[in-house]
């Protein structure tokens, strides 16, 4: 059996696209391919998608490869938008696409675009590898951003409007332990963080929608935990949960 490939996750596709847009900002001539910096330091080359150039701001698009993981982000077009800006330094924004978090517990406050801390510290590292003295506004939005999000847990999170942009290390590992992990984690601190001490926990959303006909408790008290049932009792009781069913 052939080994499983490996893809980037929305985090590592926006720091490439920002990445390649600033390169067509600042320059004479366009470029449609770029090297990207990783958290182990490692650098992946990304071909663009599109590339475009105006006066004012440039553009690039990058098209997701998730590998072998069924990832409802696979093929998902991730852009950036990069203008110059009068202030220093690089501010980072969510475009059209990338939802907002309405609900507390996850790594971003509410209010500002879903894009996680790593992701925000690769766009910021790769840019700075191409320019350091100028402001920057970047972008990151994509596209079909909303229908996307529609098939994710992102309402239930409280993040609408779009897909997060996230990643811890930039790849993506197919059918991930791990990944599946640090989503459980999440819906139990989003839990915690809206006061909540009783969670049901359920296999998916099958089993979701049978258990809210029966159990009576705000919608972030279900949270999914496939076949992780001793990982998730054991993050419930350190969160402080009360009640588990």
């Amino acid at each position: 059996m052939s080994k499983l490939k490996e893809g980037f996750t929305t985090g590592a596709c926006a720091a490439a696209a920002a990445k390649l847009a600033t390169i067509n900002l600042i320059s004479d001539k366009i470029t449609k391919s770029v090297k990207v910096w990783f958290p182990d330091n490692k650098y992946f080359k990304f071909e663009a998608h599109y590339v475009e150039k105006t006066g004012d701001y440039s553009i690039a698009t990058i098209k997701k490869f998730a590998g072998d993981d069924p990832d409802i982000t696979n093929g998902a077009i991730i852009g950036a938008r990069v203008f110059f800006s009068k202030n220093s330094g690089i501010e980072i924004t969510g475009g059209k696409g990338v939802g907002i978090v309405t609900k507390r517990g996850l790594a971003v406050d509410v209010g500002n675009p879903a894009i996680n801390p790593v992701p925000q510290i690769m766009i910021i590292k790769n840019i700075k590898e191409v320019i350091s003295n100028i402001g920057l506004k970047v972008e990151i939005f994509v596209e079909d951003g909303e229908r996307l999000a529609l098939k994710t847990l992102n309402k239930k999170l409280g993040i609408v409007g779009g897909i997060s942009i996230l990643g811890t290390t930039g790849i993506v590992k197919p059918v991930s332990t791990e990944a599946y992990k640090a989503s459980i984690e999440v819906e139990i601190n989003v839990a915690v963080a809206n006061n909540i001490k009783e969670i049901v926990f359920v296999t998916g959303r099958t089993s979701e929608k049978i258990a809210k006909k029966t159990i009576s408790l705000p919608e972030e008290a279900f949270v999914t935990i496939g076949d992780h049932i001793g990982f998730s009792l054991k993050k419930a009781v350190e969160k402080g949960i009360e009640k588990v069913n």
